[in-house]
């Protein structure tokens, strides 16, 4: 495995928001990938949310969309947000599994998907958790502290 972080930068005129940021990383013969982006919210919506409001937009728009898993976990470096499983049935293509993490800090809602096709994800399962489990917010919002990470998520589980 190999570190690898962003670059990404600019000086925006203060009437201009920055509204997404995304990264790819992609395994080797196509079997899957990872999305990690972060998009400009209002201040009034929180990660729990950011994560259910993610969920209806799956549902809505997905065909054969099949929701596995919806819980609160520790990610991107101890922060408290929610991880969902599901399964789905893209137009032209293999049925795809997927695994997405969400949380929301100073206004922006970060977003982490794993995809691969279903008949290959237990294949490739769990080289896509440990991509998901090292993703960090480098010179992001704040930084959770010790207390935070040792602590649990405040939200429950919730069932799919």
């Amino acid at each position: 495995m190999q570190k690898v972080t962003g670059q990404l930068g600019a000086t925006i005129p203060d009437d201009w928001e920055w509204k997404k940021e995304s990264h790819i990383f992609q395994a080797a013969g196509l079997k899957g990938n990872v999305i990690f982006s972060s998009e400009h919210l209002g201040p009034e919506i929180d990660t729990e949310q950011y994560a259910l409001e993610q969920g209806k937009l799956l549902k809505d728009e997905l065909r054969g969309y099949h929701e596995v898993a919806f819980e609160s976990m520790r990610m991107m470096g101890g922060r408290p947000g929610y991880m969902r499983r599901f399964s789905w049935e893209p137009p032209d293509a293999a049925p795809a599994t997927q695994i997405q993490l969400y949380y929301v800090d100073s206004s922006r809602g970060y977003t982490a998907t794993a995809t691969a096709p279903t008949s290959d994800f237990r294949e490739i399962e769990s080289t896509l958790l440990e991509v998901l489990e090292s993703l960090t917010i480098e010179n992001g919002p704040s930084e959770p502290t010790a207390a935070a990470v040792g602590a649990e998520a405040s939200a429950p589980p919730v069932a799919p």
